[in-house]
């Protein structure tokens, strides 16, 4: 796999994919993702709640936003929609509620399914996100 094409396919398309299209366009068993928020400074994916906010188990670091960053990167890489379980595993939070709380914070769509309710996370890309973010380093901790 190489790294630079998943780059720049996502900052070619800027928009989620659905189905797992990246996993299968680059032959990647989703069993191959090592879930949890990774980290702004020291990209592990290490961060867990701490005095609401997130904080790396690694290096200190604190971020409020790094459940949006790990969502938008769940949006990129699986799937625009979510439900609180895949979340919960995505995000590698502990406890289902603050999951369902940070969902319902954000205001995202809800989307009825036959899985059950799911949250539309396409609200949290924005057209300049790609520049923003440090792609490479995430992909490259996401894809181990």
């Amino acid at each position: 796999m190489d790294s630079k094409m998943i780059i720049n396919s996502l900052r070619e398309n800027r928009k989620p994919y659905g189905g797992n299209d990246l996993l299968t366009e680059f032959d990647i068993p989703i069993e191959e993702l090592v879930p949890g928020m990774i980290c702004p400074t020291c990209q592990t994916p290490t961060m867990k709640e701490k005095f609401n906010s997130w904080m790396c188990e690694q290096c200190y670091t604190f971020d409020g936003n790094a459940h949006i960053d790990t969502l938008v990167d769940y949006c990129f890489i699986i799937d625009q929609y979510i439900s609180v379980a895949q979340a919960q595993w995505f995000m590698q939070i502990s406890s289902i509620s603050l999951t369902h709380q940070l969902l319902t914070n954000l205001k995202l769509p809800q989307v009825e399914t036959e899985k059950g309710l799911m949250y539309d996370l396409s609200p949290l890309i924005t057209s300049n996100f790609m520049t923003k973010k440090e792609v490479k380093s995430a992909l490259a901790e996401l894809f181990k």
